[in-house]
């Protein structure tokens, strides 16, 4: 499988979202506990319903997009995986402005990201893997464009024999 540490972290921060959005639900009054038991959802973060309702319809929402971002990084379609790749970084950065804007304005909802600089990490790692799969990524065109030398190189070494066989006593280098 191609693209393994931008996998395994999108599918983290999707899940993160995801799992977040339903305690923020269930924070709201949309559920009841025993509704999401089989689930551990994070603690109460003492948001007002509203607040709980729109920050949950943003996590379902980077959730959803991480997801889709996920399926198309990993297309066959050269093309839509380019285009998948700044979309991905933006998704990233999108995370970093929620919980920037959350720490800024004093909002417990800051408080789902944890405390100190582990989320930080988590989100400068993530950033490193999708430069990481960006970098290592293979190159189709780089690919066809060699083969066609290949060839033309092998079609030289060809003409060449047979010319030799044409003229087996004249010189290379005459």
């Amino acid at each position: 499988m191609q693209r393994m540490p931008t996998t395994l972290a999108f599918s983290a921060w999707a899940g993160f979202s995801a799992v977040s959005a339903l305690g923020l639900l269930r924070e709201a009054g949309f559920a009841s506990d025993g509704t999401f038991a089989a689930v551990p959802l994070p603690p109460s973060l003492g948001l007002g319903s509203g607040e709980a309702t729109g920050f949950a319809a943003i996590l379902a929402a980077l959730a959803i997009a991480l997801g889709l971002t996920l399926a198309s990084l990993h297309s066959t379609i050269p093309a839509r995986t380019r285009r998948a790749e700044p979309v991905a970084a933006s998704l990233l950065t999108a995370i970093f402005g929620l919980y920037l804007a959350a720490a800024i304005a004093g909002s417990p909802f800051a408080g789902l990201f944890g405390d100190g600089p582990g989320f930080l990490f988590a989100l400068a790692l993530s950033f490193g893997a999708l430069l990481f799969d960006h970098l290592v990524a293979t190159d189709d065109i780089g690919d066809r464009e060699y083969e066609a030398a290949m060839r033309a190189i092998e079609a030289a070494r060809r003409d060449a024999l047979a010319q030799r066989e044409r003229h087996p006593g004249k010189s290379d280098r005459s």
